[in-house]
């Protein structure tokens, strides 16, 4: 990737996610229909009963996992300037920011970080307005 800014930053989901997710799908949806197939033919269900729950297990593990990569990474990132903000400032992130506008102001330069927390405070910016802000941009290019 080259020089990150507000136009080339979001990162799009990896093409292994989707073909995860379709793989699940197709697995669940072969066990609704081979379940279907058994009930119509009078044949023994146990196999396809318990292949229909271990793939709702699987799409519930993918989900549970998926959704807590993103938690887990936004309290790292939360964490990264709070520290980053202490070390610049002496003191801790203003409590009243919310967790997207700490993610969005992690881009920021170190001198324009102060007056961002600030417009982001007072005026109540989403995380899309911090970004179109942000003069100086400070890539993240130790994202995997």
């Amino acid at each position: 990737m080259g020089t990150q800014n507000y136009s080339n930053h979001r990162q799009k989901i990896k093409p292994f996610v989707l073909y995860l997710c379709a793989l699940l799908v197709l697995i669940f949806l072969s066990s609704v229909f081979s379940f279907c197939y058994r009930v119509c033919h009078d044949e023994k269900l146990y196999i396809s009963v318990h292949l229909i729950g271990i793939s709702v297990a699987l799409v519930g593990l993918f989900i549970y996992s998926y959704v807590r990569i993103f938690a887990l990474q936004d309290r790292l990132i939360k964490q990264e300037l709070n520290f980053r903000h202490y070390i610049l400032f002496g003191k801790l992130l203003d409590e009243r920011l919310n967790t997207r506008q700490i993610v969005a102001l992690r881009f920021a330069s170190d001198a324009e970080l102060p007056s961002l927390i600030e417009q982001a405070i007072n005026e109540k910016l989403s995380n899309t307005e911090i970004k179109k802000r942000i003069s100086n941009w400070v890539g993240d290019y130790g994202r995997v």
